[in-house]
């Protein structure tokens, strides 16, 4: 049979056991929690740069749509006022009052 003696050097070891069990588990889930953490800033890291570079890009697009409004603004501009000066001929031509 044991003895109050044995059971609490047996409690002893077995808490030496869970602690260093513990310690040891706890360790090992700081570790993954620092490597967790690195992946996610890397993948961080990489979105913001396919973000930035997205950017970039639409920027350029949205420059050479602003470019060709404005070629077709100064196209179409210049046609009616083309059509303007041919109006007022024809006008004058058959003699139609001013405005």
């Amino acid at each position: 049979m044991l003895t109050k003696g044995d059971l609490q050097k047996i409690r002893g070891v077995v808490r030496e056991e869970v602690e260093s069990e513990v310690g040891n588990r706890s360790e090992e889930l700081r570790s993954e929690a620092k490597m967790n953490m690195i992946r996610l800033a890397n993948r961080i890291d990489g979105v913001e740069s396919r973000i930035k570079n997205s950017e970039i890009s639409i920027k350029r697009e949205i420059k050479k749509v602003q470019k060709k409004l404005e070629d077709m603004d100064n196209f179409l501009d210049k046609e009616l006022m083309a059509d303007r000066r041919r109006i007022i001929k024809i006008e004058e031509h058959l003699n139609f009052p001013e405005n």
